[in-house]
């Protein structure tokens, strides 16, 4: 079994962590993308205090992430979205309508009282499986 770690150049972590890691499963790879958040390349916050912005800008991250290990949204099976509060789960859904087209992945959504920083609203995590003949980055 073959293990890769990276972080987009697109998507820096904002702490000691790789955004991803590969795992190599013969015709497949798993991916376990690390929590994304609503920054920018810089690591600056996008959309304080706006679900619908911030949940936008982690979709667009995770996108990100996915397209360095040649996969797409497409190849999503499962989200943990974390959420500062439970009240936002009608935008974020609005949101993930505009992301995941067709079946959507399974999911699971939890509030929780914090995040790593205190203006983040939103956090979410995926798992995706891609053939392995896609490469990577």
């Amino acid at each position: 079994m073959k293990v890769a770690r990276t972080s987009p150049d697109e998507v820096p972590p904002v702490g000691p962590y790789s955004q991803v890691a590969r795992v190599e499963l013969g015709d497949a790879a798993l991916l376990f993308v690390s929590g994304q958040v609503a920054v920018d390349e810089k690591g600056e916050i996008v959309g304080a205090g706006d679900i619908t912005a911030q949940a936008t800008r982690v979709f667009e991250n995770l996108k990100a992430v996915l397209a360095s290990q040649g996969a797409t949204l497409e190849d999503v099976l499962k989200l943990t979205t974390f959420l500062r509060d439970m009240g936002h789960r009608a935008a974020l859904g609005e949101v993930r309508k505009r992301y995941f087209l067709g079946d959507p992945p399974a999911s699971t959504a939890v509030e929780v009282s914090r995040l790593a920083r205190d203006e983040w609203l939103i956090e979410v995590e995926a798992i995706a499986a891609v053939p392995a003949a896609r490469s990577a980055g």
